[in-house]
């Protein structure tokens, strides 16, 4: 008997301690972007499903909801930045968890943002949006990428790094970024340069990868040359539309005679594989 009720009471305990998941709840955002010429919006998640989108009305809107009440999001803002936080809980393992956030960027302002995540799945949907730089660090959790319509800021800059998640980005040629950088050590990289005919600026791309594979995606209209460095990986796909000028580049778009925007990209690969694909 006694040691019955000594068993019970420590399970008990770490049951309540854990705040399992309960009914769902629901935050709404309305915060009006601060008068700057910049806004910085920073994002930080754990887990979940986040999906970014751009919006007509001015400021960040949206909802955030979960069953997790540690889990239940703060929001923030000064003079320059407007900041989203997922809260934290004490357990690392939580039966039937849930949190996702839908959040819209009113269309218009100059932005920056910036998400720091651990093992949400992220998909951005940026087109329309004025996006100077995009910062994403991520664990394990997977980012996809669209570009459905034109930024309207060039010369924007990218930054994505993770651990093991993977990164499919796509409408490339409507992002008006100068530079592009990915960083991953096991997550796989699918590139698409589509959305526009030609691309309205040179554009550079820094693929770095431990074992991760990549796959390009560029039409034949525009003018590429890519890079591929790996002791021992391999290109096992090869569209004819991309020429092979040496052991390690490969062309598309008639690259060396183009007087007009070109796109370089730089593959670094331990055993990571290359895949160049037609549109």
């Amino acid at each position: 008997m006694k040691r019955g009720t000594f068993v019970i009471i420590p399970i008990l305990l770490i049951i309540a301690a854990c705040g399992g998941a309960g009914g769902s709840q629901t935050q709404t955002l309305n915060i009006a972007y601060p008068n700057t010429d910049v806004v910085t919006v920073n994002l930080a998640t754990i887990t979940g499903q986040v999906a970014v989108s751009a919006g007509d009305n001015a400021g960040v809107h949206g909802t955030t909801t979960t069953n997790v009440s540690a889990w239940q999001s703060t929001t923030s803002s000064d003079a320059s930045s407007v900041s989203i936080t997922q809260g934290t809980a004490s357990a690392d393992v939580i039966p039937n968890a849930q949190n996702s956030w839908d959040i819209q960027l009113g269309k218009g302002t100059k932005l920056i943002l910036n998400h720091t995540n651990t093992t949400a799945n992220t998909t951005l949907n940026l087109g329309g949006l004025s996006l100077t730089q995009l910062n994403l660090t991520a664990t394990t959790g997977n980012t996809t990428i669209r570009y459905a319509a034109a930024n309207a800021s060039s010369g924007a800059t990218a930054t994505l790094q993770s651990g093991n998640g993977n990164f499919d980005l796509a409408g490339l040629s409507n992002s008006q970024l100068s530079s592009l950088s990915l960083t991953t050590q096991g997550g796989s990289v699918q590139l698409a340069f589509d959305g526009g005919a030609t691309l309205a600026q040179n554009m550079n791309v820094s693929i770095n990868t431990q074992s991760g594979d990549v796959l390009l995606k560029i039409p034949s209209g525009i003018a590429a040359k890519i890079t591929y460095n790996s002791p021992s990986g391999a290109v096992l796909e090869s569209d004819p539309q991309y020429t092979k000028t040496d052991k390690i580049t490969y062309t598309v778009g008639n690259y060396a005679a183009s007087d007009g925007s070109r796109l370089t990209i730089d593959i670094r690969s331990v055993v990571g594989d290359l895949r160049l694909a037609g549109t």
